[in-house]
């Protein structure tokens, strides 16, 4: 079933703002030639029209009113979600996908916003079966601009689906503020909306390109950095790092343990260590994992 966000395209319709392209090979002939950098497949998988769709329209007997043809780039959405949500830690940690376990509650809001359309900058774009196999986010900022009059049916031919009139408008007030705050359906709206599937998919966005650290593990990634025995811009070797790291939950009981069986005097065995231990810890609050991963994402 298509997402509420998509409207049906005929091949006869105009182009409208929001309608996405899928890289053809006359469209990828002309970027190379007007924008090579937008050319790269792996970067550059699909763009967005940005122009207003009454600026689109094919009047008789001669071509549009505007004299180009927005686009901008439509990427990954988790590479979109990692590049915000990494802004919420230390900057030399953010980049590599390290953050602080205290930011992951900000890190789930930023996630819904993104999915609700309401994260400034981004337009997200659900998968709609082949067309759109995977989540996507159009990147408003970076957009180029074609030639009307030249690449008009390019961009009409290489059109795969287009987006419902509030969406449309929706990404209008996105990039250029014309309109007013469009009230939009989200997905909560929905009668099968499904609360348990989008909590998962916002906890899989958040867990995907982030190692998660508690603010001793992060202390500790920053001293070795400031030391000189950690190379912060090599993110294979600071995640290698991090995952080396005990886990503070043991690093402190047998910290809470050693002291216990020190006490002038008294006689406590290891049993009863451990038990006193494992209820400092729980009245403390003290998180159970100093990392949290997922391990076949790294």
């Amino acid at each position: 079933m298509t997402h509420f966000t998509y409207s049906e395209r005929s091949p006869t319709d105009d182009l409208y703002q929001g309608d996405i392209l899928q890289r053809t090979d006359d469209l990828v002939a002309i970027l190379e030639a007007i924008h090579p950098h937008f050319a790269d497949e792996h970067s550059y998988p699909m763009f967005m029209v940005l122009t207003q769709s009454c600026d689109l329209v094919r009047r008789k007997g001669r071509g549009c009113s505007s004299h180009y043809i927005t686009i901008c780039a439509v990427r990954d959405f988790l590479w979109a979600v990692k590049r915000e949500v990494g802004k919420l830690g230390h900057p030399d940690l953010g980049k590599h996908g390290l953050l602080p376990i205290s930011v992951k509650t900000k890190a789930s809001q930023v996630v819904e916003r993104f999915l609700n359309n309401t994260e400034p900058g981004y337009f997200y774009l659900h998968p709609t079966g082949l067309v759109i196999s995977k989540p996507m986010s159009a990147f408003l900022a970076l957009s180029i601009s074609l030639r009307a009059h030249e690449h008009y049916d390019t961009c009409l031919s290489a059109r795969i689906v287009g987006l419902n009139s509030e969406f449309r408008a929706k990404v209008g007030w996105l990039i250029g503020d014309i309109y007013s705050r469009i009230a939009t359906e989200d997905w909560q709206s929905q009668a099968d909306f499904d609360r348990e599937v989008f909590e998962s998919q916002i906890k899989e966005a958040i867990n995907y390109p982030f190692f998660w650290l508690d603010e001793l593990g992060e202390r500790k990634v920053r001293k070795a950095a400031k030391e000189g025995s950690l190379n912060l811009d090599n993110q294979e070797e600071v995640i290698e790092f991090a995952s080396r790291l005990p886990p503070q939950h043991d690093e402190i009981a047998a910290a809470v343990k050693e002291e216990i069986m020190r006490m002038d005097g008294q006689k406590i065995n290891e049993t009863v260590a451990n038990t006193l231990t494992e209820r400092i810890l729980k009245r403390k609050g003290v998180e159970s994992r100093y990392i949290e991963r997922s391990d076949e994402n790294f």
